[in-house]
């Protein structure tokens, strides 16, 4: 483990507020709609509250006090206030903290948690990847009032797979996006090629045509766009010829811009 990644461990270890404010702040935060890619939103408040047990999801009246609860059994929550809401999928919250990691709420439908675990364990075997996520904490949230919940907290740039599968656009650990956006990713790469004898104004018509093959969206692609001319000028084509989704990351904190984040 590098001594930048040990330090955000042992920062994260400090408690340097109040626990009880920490959790009031954000039971506050989690009642704020979280976006998602269908363009509507939806609280993770309101989730927790559609899967509360039976004897309890007909008291109304105490839904703050059993939902604070379900707060104070993630470690997490306890620690580090919530920023704000970044997005959701079809059954993931996620979160920017105060420190700038990002922050996972998920139901388990499966084995969910197996890939944090393998980015978790890989930080102190030596077996991971610079593509691999910082995984700060995870693990199941073991509360009574609730069944089939964890949580993650993670590096600021997530891997643009991971990001896709949370949003729900496919993606996971292997991949797992469409080949419509794989297309757009090689696409872009090709765009700024040396040996390309378009135009800039010639570029810029082809975005909006690459935006229609897969699921990255027109401001995605832009985005990719720009992020490849800066690496090729300041790094040369070389060094994105192979360019391809496990080389791409999102940094939520900064209004989910995509940066290259693995230049060999």
């Amino acid at each position: 483990m590098n001594k930048k990644l040990l330090y955000e461990f042992i920062s994260r270890a400090i408690i340097t507020e109040d626990v009880d404010s920490t959790l009031e702040h954000n039971l506050k935060m989690i009642k704020v709609n979280a976006p998602n890619t269908w363009g509507s939103g939806d609280s993770l408040y309101n989730k927790f509250k559609a899967f509360l047990h039976d004897d309890i999801y007909n008291d109304p009246a105490h839904y703050d006090d059993y939902i604070k609860d379900i707060v104070a059994s993630i470690p997490t929550l306890t620690k580090t206030k919530i920023k704000r809401p970044i997005g959701r999928g079809r059954s993931k919250y996620v979160f920017i903290l105060e420190n700038n990691h990002v922050f996972i709420i998920m139901r388990i439908l499966g084995k969910e948690l197996d890939v944090y675990k393998k980015f978790h364990d890989s930080q102190f075997s030596g077996k991971g990847s610079k593509n691999d996520p910082a995984i700060y904490e995870f693990g199941k949230i073991k509360n009574k009032h609730l069944d089939s919940w964890a949580f993650v907290e993670m590096s600021q740039v997530v891997p643009l797979n991971i990001w896709m599968s949370i949003t729900g656009r496919g993606g996971g650990e292997s991949s797992g996006v469409s080949a419509g956006t794989e297309q757009q990713i090689r696409n872009l790469g090709n765009l700024v090629r040396p040996a390309s004898m378009n135009t800039e104004d010639e570029n810029l018509n082809q975005l909006s045509i690459i935006a229609g093959y897969g699921d990255l969206t027109k401001e995605e692609v832009d985005n990719i766009y720009n992020e490849f001319t800066r690496i090729v000028k300041e790094h040369g084509y070389e060094a994105i010829w192979d360019m391809h989704i496990g080389n791409l990351g999102i940094m939520p904190q900064h209004d989910n811009t995509i940066v290259v984040f693995d230049i060999d």
